[in-house]
């Protein structure tokens, strides 16, 4: 649950010193939306949701309403509903967390269209713009947030007996669209070298699904470095 638990309080800090009130009169009502991609496993979902559940807002926000909205498959749930939970709940601003790992992923651009953020989407979308009143604010993805880079670093820790004969292999979703697999490139690359200066690994890499990339690393570095111990993340 760190995690994303870590990714919403990070992405907070801009709005920690909100003016809620002025004159004594309340001007605007803040409401918070995070937005995961969804999914028929009712486990996964739940994990999403004890994430949300674990938020500790900044003062100035402590008693917004929050709503946990996915993107498919969790119909009743979905990210107009969760618009539609809060302008019913009063609200005029609504801060987007969306809790995706990187700024490459297609459904950041074709969530970001239909929130009435960017004029047109990169790529066809079976999206529909959004029903919205409140005014949206945008808070950018997980890319190589250093609490991120600090989290995966723990997690390796059991199996980091010397971390000086270690490889990191980080193995990210990517994408073969143009553009979009350079920001996937750009956040896993900056996430695996804050992981090497961290962690005093050996040597930390990155290997991408789209294209497919792993088995050719793995064997790369087998040549390059036969020496080292191999542990491989995955970032979903």
């Amino acid at each position: 649950m760190d995690g994303p638990f870590l990714v919403v309080m990070t992405n907070l800090h801009p709005y920690s010193n909100v003016n809620l009130h002025q004159g004594g009169e309340a001007m605007s009502k803040y409401g918070l939306l995070v937005i995961s991609h969804g999914s028929r496993d009712p486990i996964w979902v739940q994990l999403v949701r004890a994430a949300c559940a674990q938020i500790q807002l900044p003062a100035k926000l402590s008693d917004i309403p929050i709503e946990c909205a996915f993107l498919e498959l969790v119909e009743g749930h979905l990210i107009q509903d969760g618009i539609d939970r809060l302008e019913t709940a009063g609200v005029t601003d609504i801060i987007v967390i969306p809790l995706f790992i990187s700024s490459g992923s297609t459904h950041i651009d074709e969530i970001s269209w239909a929130l009435g953020l960017q004029a047109k989407p990169s790529l066809p979308t079976d999206l529909l713009r959004f029903c919205i009143r409140a005014v949206i604010h945008w808070c950018p993805p997980i890319d190589d947030d250093p609490e991120i880079a600090r989290l995966l670093v723990d997690k390796l820790k059991p199996v980091s007996h010397d971390p000086t004969k270690q490889l990191v292999l980080l193995v990210g979703h990517g994408s073969r669209e143009k553009g979009f697999y350079t920001r996937w490139h750009q956040g896993m690359a900056s996430l695996a070298a804050q992981m090497k200066e961290l962690g005093g690994y050996a040597e930390a890499d990155i290997a991408m699904l789209l294209p497919n990339q792993a088995a050719c690393k793995m064997k790369l570095w087998q040549r390059k470095r036969p020496d080292l111990m191999l542990s491989w993340l995955r970032c979903f």
